[in-house]
């Protein structure tokens, strides 16, 4: 006796699902990839590569897109598909001259495919969701008129708008146009307001010492102990700022003691080396033994890689479990490795999308609560910029 046609159609539909989700689960696992592969060609055509290095570099972003089109027509997901799609005829565009690739153009491609990734991550956790509503059909049709090839000035334009568009939790028309992340340094300290002639000297050659084992890390620690400086002061001094200036300044003493090969590795890292990496928050215990009263700041250097969906290292720590000053330095660390170069990433983001993704990480890699305080202090800043101009 054959089965009703009704369980036939429930099991094929159940079996489209589990097809679907699997399909949405790889994209969430390469979509690293995928920047990545972005960041390379973006490299390539604006660097003095020679020809078939730039060829070469586009075959291998554009046999990535044409995968994951494959995948999402092949479960009906067309949206998706299109959006890549779009994609794709815009950087074939840059490939072949027609755009000049710049700041605007390459975020806006970037930001599209968090867009993307954030619908594929929607449709995970609600399958009848309207991911394509509102910003995501705004998006598509910005994204179609990107590729229809139009003049510079109008991709520009589109670029900027596509900005926009794709805010979320700020907001980013606020941001003039050509401002940059150098263009927000933290508050103005010295060394004397906190510390003691001898306590000054001692950290700062330690700090000397830190950044000049990474070309990358050049007067990174100023920079960053003033933007943690500025949310520890909106956040009414949670936290004592001796502590977390000595926090920041040292944060990643461990990375000292990596070997080139992975410090200044320019790819991406594979799991034994991640693993050596993971290590580094632990290294600095021995180093507090010679600075005596800053046990909270070792807390905090040990905790600055946890997050606050408990998915971060060492401890896998949640919530309000991490201590507020590693939380503080989670955020400006972010901030920071987002707006520059770094050994595996010489492409970095611009004021706008970095403000985005660290809206984006809030209540699951960042606290809301510094991610507020971080967008208030950026937004006070830009405020004030705006007044001088």
């Amino acid at each position: 006796m054959s089965p009703p046609i009704c369980l036939i159609r429930c099991f094929v539909v159940e079996i489209n699902k589990d097809i679907k989700n699997e399909v949405l689960r790889d994209y969430l696992l390469v979509s690293a990839t995928v920047e990545g592969a972005f960041q390379d060609f973006f490299r390539a055509v604006t660097d003095d590569s020679d020809a078939e290095s730039k060829r070469n570099t586009w075959h291998r972003l554009l046999r990535t897109l044409e995968t994951c089109k494959e995948n999402f027509v092949y479960c009906e997901l067309v949206d998706l598909s299109r959006l890549l799609n779009h994609i794709s005829k815009i950087c074939d565009s840059i490939f072949n001259g027609m755009y000049h690739i710049n700041g605007e153009i390459s975020e806006a491609l970037l930001q599209s495919l968090d867009c993307l990734r954030q619908s594929v991550e929607a449709l995970l956790h609600d399958p009848e969701s309207d991911v394509f509503g509102g910003n995501a059909a705004v998006l598509d049709a910005l994204l179609r008129r990107l590729s229809s090839h139009v003049s510079q000035v109008q991709a520009d334009e589109i670029a900027a708008e596509i900005l926009l568009q794709t805010a979320t939790n700020f907001e980013v028309e606020f941001i003039p146009r050509g401002l940059m992340p150098q263009d927000m340094a933290g508050m103005t300290w010295r060394w004397s307001d906190y510390f003691t002639d001898a306590e000054s000297a001692a950290l700062q050659r330690v700090l000397g010492l830190i950044e000049q084992r990474n070309p990358f890390w050049r007067n990174r620690g100023l920079l960053q102990i003033g933007l943690v400086l500025d949310l520890n002061r909106c956040m009414n001094q949670i936290c004592d700022a001796r502590q977390l200036i000595v926090a920041v300044a040292f944060h990643d003493i461990g990375m000292m003691f990596l070997p080139d090969s992975i410090l200044l590795k320019t790819s991406h890292l594979d799991d034994d080396e991640m693993q050596q990496v993971r290590q580094h928050t632990l290294q600095p215990n021995g180093f507090f033994e010679f600075f005596q009263g800053f046990e909270q700041a070792w807390k905090m250097i040990e905790q600055h890689h946890e997050r606050y969906d408990g998915q971060g290292y060492p401890h896998q720590l949640r919530g309000h479990q991490i201590v507020v000053g590693a939380q503080l330095i989670a955020v400006a660390d972010a901030y920071y490795s987002m707006t520059h170069q770094r050994a595996d990433r010489t492409f970095h983001r611009s004021l706008a999308r970095s403000m985005m993704e660290v809206s984006n990480a809030s209540s699951f890699q960042f606290s809301p609560d510094v991610v507020a305080a971080f967008n208030h202090v950026i937004h006070e800043k830009i405020r004030q910029l705006n007044i001088k101009s």
